[in-house]
């Protein structure tokens, strides 16, 4: 905090409206929310064109002098206030951004002319407006370009714009010329009546990106374009010039906090990726439950810097099931005997991988039914008596019944499509990520046929279900069902009912198996909880900024 309060001291509090004030005192508030530094910028941004950045100050010559002199230059129209908005200082003036210069447009020389390019002169394209001063682009012309083609140069001291390009989309790029260049035709730029106006015109711009692409036309086939009558027209707000070099200067001063922040948000990231591996590794080549129990306690310490990104909570999960299907979670009990040994072939090279006393075999050699397709009638728009599941209600590793479709054909009482509870059902075909996703069918037998593009299984009795549900979601086996995935180009990859029933499924005994699950269930349970609390807390931080920014913009 001592830090935080030197940083910000760089300020002088005499030189910030209270708005200002306000949010310098919450910036580590807004940064901690989900896109903060973006949003910190727009703000910065936002309260500066609006008069609440820097102070007014009653000395300052104002704006309808400065909009005098450029008049004086060209025909300016005034603009209607109540258009506009929202409402300025009474030393600020609304002025059309086309009122502050001339825009002139950019052209492409032949290409067919080799003396025409790779000179010394900057040709500036939309690919180049990735930075707020331009001075030099990728494609170069030559001096004769300029004298025998459409090209003009565009002066030091310019607004360059983007008007044309699928950048529109989603930006607005606008930029100074640091030098003399040129521009292609994508590209319109405002040579300034009163050059001193450009660092603040360039910042304003950058504030009015929303505005100006709702403004963006777009064709049929994409194409995303700005008319250059609109960018003229588009209002600007303009405050005197003494004032425009102040919010300059704060705006830039209050950037650099935030990519001092946004830097030390990336060393926390890093920070924070090698703890994460590093817990994960220590979880993973624990050497019994006790080291395991260590090694877990120091995850849940450190949750919040290890879990902030979905991945790696996605991860940790993953390997919580992977230690759990292979023996390290729990220690084993003498008591429980030995688990199934039956006349199966098993996956005798993982053997050795896995305690003494489980067996590894085939998945088929754990089945009382199946892998069986399904079946895929065309469905109908109208509610009937059968509901067959789609691929989405098993997608999760869950089965989740609101996933249906009706359809109107009779399925006889004894067929093996209607699920009953405890049915494991397979996504024999989906893309590489989801293709074997597996879940256990929990609820009333015949409410649900399931599609062709799922199998369904049933387990032995002498065998958790579940259990082996586990063992379906972990890594291991999700990599072997991928691995033996077949399918052509632009197809989604299909597996058989061999490769299903080749999967190697370690067994433990059966009471082990449901100690296993009980642990599981309750480690990914405090991980749902540890990730509530986590995602209250993120909430919590977006509603303080939102209320912040609803405060500073009212």
């Amino acid at each position: 905090m001592k830090g935080k309060k030197q940083q910000l001291g760089l300020f002088e509090r005499r030189e910030l409206t209270p708005e200002a004030e306000r949010l310098l005192g919450n910036f580590e508030v807004v940064a901690g929310a989900s896109g903060g530094i973006k949003r910190l910028r727009e703000l910065v941004l936002e309260i500066a064109v609006r008069g609440k950045l820097v102070p007014q100050d009653p000395k300052d010559e104002p704006a309808s002098h400065l909009v005098a002199k450029m008049a004086a230059a060209k025909a300016i129209l005034p603009v209607d206030n109540s258009k506009q908005p929202y409402a300025l200082p009474g030393s600020w003036q609304w002025v059309r951004l086309g009122d502050c210069g001339d825009f002139m447009g950019g052209g492409t020389p032949s290409k067919s002319n080799s003396s025409f390019w790779n000179g010394p002169i900057p040709w500036v394209s939309p690919k180049d407006m990735k930075r707020p001063y331009i001075d030099d682009a990728e494609d170069h012309i030559s001096e004769e370009a300029v004298e025998h083609s459409a090209v003009k140069m565009i002066h030091k001291g310019a607004l360059l714009f983007v008007t044309r390009g699928m950048i529109l989309a989603h930006s607005f790029p606008v930029a100074i010329a640091a030098r003399s260049v040129t521009i292609n035709q994508d590209m319109k730029a405002l040579v300034l009546t009163v050059p001193a106006v450009g660092e603040y015109l360039l910042r304003a711009c950058q504030a009015a990106r929303s505005r100006m692409l709702q403004r963006v036309e777009r064709s049929s086939h994409g194409t995303c374009r700005l008319d250059s009558e609109e960018v003229a027209r588009f209002p600007i707000p303009f405050p005197p010039l003494a004032e425009q070099k102040r919010i300059v200067a704060k705006v830039d001063e209050l950037m650099q906090l935030c990519d001092d922040l946004d830097a030390r948000q990336a060393r926390q990231r890093e920070t924070a990726a090698r703890l994460n591996k590093a817990a994960l590794d220590a979880l993973t080549s624990a050497k019994g439950p006790e080291e395991l129990a260590q090694s877990w306690e120091r995850i849940v310490e450190s949750f919040p810097l290890l879990t902030d990104v979905p991945s790696r909570m996605k991860r940790l999960r993953e390997v919580i099931v992977d230690l759990a299907v292979s023996g390290k979670l729990l220690k084993q009990d003498p008591k429980d005997g030995a688990s199934l040994r039956l006349n199966a072939t098993s996956a005798v090279e993982d053997a050795a991988l896995y305690p003494e006393s489980w067996s590894v075999l085939p998945l088929g050699a754990l089945l009382t039914f199946g892998p069986k397709n399904g079946y895929s009638p065309k469905s109908v728009d109208y509610p009937t008596k059968t509901k067959s599941i789609s691929l989405t209600a098993t997608t999760s590793g869950k089965f989740d019944g609101r996933h249906y479709k009706f359809i109107d054909e009779k399925i006889p009482d004894d067929s093996h499509l209607w699920l009953s509870d405890g049915d494991v059902l397979l996504q024999r075909s989906n893309t590489i990520e989801y293709v074997g996703a597996a879940a256990v069918y929990r609820g009333p037998p015949r409410e649900f046929i399931y599609p062709d593009l799922m199998m369904k299984l049933r387990i032995r009795p002498d065998v958790d279900t579940e259990y082996v549900h586990l063992v379906l979601s972990s890594s291991g086996a999700r990599s072997f069902m991928r691995a033996r995935a077949s399918g052509t180009a632009g197809s989604m990859p299909k597996i058989n009912q061999t490769t299903v029933a080749s999967i190697p499924i370690p067994v433990p005994p059966l009471p082990e198996q449901r100690r296993i699950m009980h642990q599981v269930q309750a480690l990914l349970s405090l991980c749902d909880t540890l990730a509530e609390k986590l995602r209250r807390a993120e909430e919590g931080a977006r509603k303080l900024a939102d209320a912040l920014v609803a405060e500073l913009l009212a």
